[in-house]
């Protein structure tokens, strides 16, 4: 999915509007979570702004100084850091969500900010044992029926 593609879908949402930050390359999201205000959240490529993307996964900005990460191909303690620097509290997701010949990280992120913001008082980790399953594919299909739709489905 194409950057402009996922800001047209984002700045349309009336929900997720005051929490937007924007759609980000690489190089800018050290930058802008330094000045953002919390809560909040954007959506990163992990190539630089002016690259051809290859994957896109989603920052929240819980406080000054915590951070929850989730990217639907899993990630490491390693990524986050290169990704953001040092941060004081960092969670995120380990677990694949995204079945493995998918190409719709996007929708995926779409789909999280919503659950995440719905959900806010509720730990990031719960939030996202809640939100998807072990079956990628099933994940799948939660996510294609929400961008469709606009529907979040109840907690698994």
């Amino acid at each position: 999915m194409l950057g402009i593609e996922l800001r047209a879908r984002f700045d349309q949402d009336l929900f997720l509007k005051d929490y937007f930050l924007g759609i980000l390359g690489a190089d800018e999201v050290k930058t802008v979570l330094r000045g953002a205000r919390s809560p909040s959240f954007c959506v990163v490529n992990v190539e630089k702004t002016f690259e051809v993307g290859r994957h896109w996964y989603c920052v929240f900005k819980c406080s000054s100084s915590n951070f929850d990460v989730m990217d639907s191909l899993g990630t490491t303690l390693e990524e986050v850091t290169l990704r953001l620097g040092k941060v004081l509290s960092c969670r995120f997701n380990e677990t694949r969500v995204q079945a493995e010949n998918s190409t719709q990280c996007g929708e995926f992120c779409y789909y999280f900010c919503h659950v995440r913001c719905h959900n806010y008082e509720l730990p990031f980790e719960e939030v996202f044992d809640e939100y998807f399953e072990e079956d990628t594919n099933n994940n799948e299909q939660h996510v294609a029926r929400f961008w469709a739709t606009g529907v979040l489905p109840d907690a698994m």
